[in-house]
């Protein structure tokens, strides 16, 4: 989220949320976000989640510059890069997905670290396949911005912007 509001040159507080603690478990969180995952962004009072839902609503507050196509057939590309990652090889790495290893499956440290590589790497191999497959001109990765941390955040916009 914190790449989407900057490069939309948008204003925002970012407040760390420890995942690998269980911090989106406690009570504050819970009360910002009911499904208890990162990001989170709020905005006039609304609380947002899931990160394409997040940048699909920047988007559509703040138009310019683009996040998402806006021909159609680009715009599907888009979104097939980033369900890719977050309906297909995200969802079995994280850290309730690996708790639940440990607890029901008596997965050790090893066994988990080997599922979360062996889910990673499908997913890279998914993404390059379809470099493969879909037309050069059709997707243009803008340049990324020099930090790049994995840092997961709960993002908030001033009120009333």
């Amino acid at each position: 989220m914190r790449v989407a509001l900057k490069l939309k040159s948008l204003p925002f507080e970012e407040i760390p949320i420890d995942i690998l603690s269980g911090e989106q478990f406690e009570p504050g969180y819970v009360a910002v976000n009911a499904e208890r995952v990162v990001p989170t962004f709020v905005h006039d009072g609304h609380s947002l989640f899931q990160s394409l839902a997040i940048i699909e609503y920047l988007d559509e507050t703040h138009p310019s510059p683009r996040l998402i196509p806006q021909d159609a057939k680009e715009r599907a590309y888009a979104r097939s890069l980033a369900l890719m990652t977050i309906a297909d090889a995200h969802p079995l790495v994280t850290p309730r997905v690996r708790n639940h290893l440990a607890k029901t499956f008596g997965a050790d440290a090893h066994a988990i670290e080997a599922w979360g590589k062996h889910w990673t790497t499908e997913g890279l191999a998914t993404y390059e396949r379809f470099w493969l497959t879909v037309p050069r001109r059709r997707l243009r990765l803008a340049p990324s911005p020099a930090s790049r941390t994995s840092a997961l955040r709960v993002t908030s916009l001033p009120r009333n912007m």
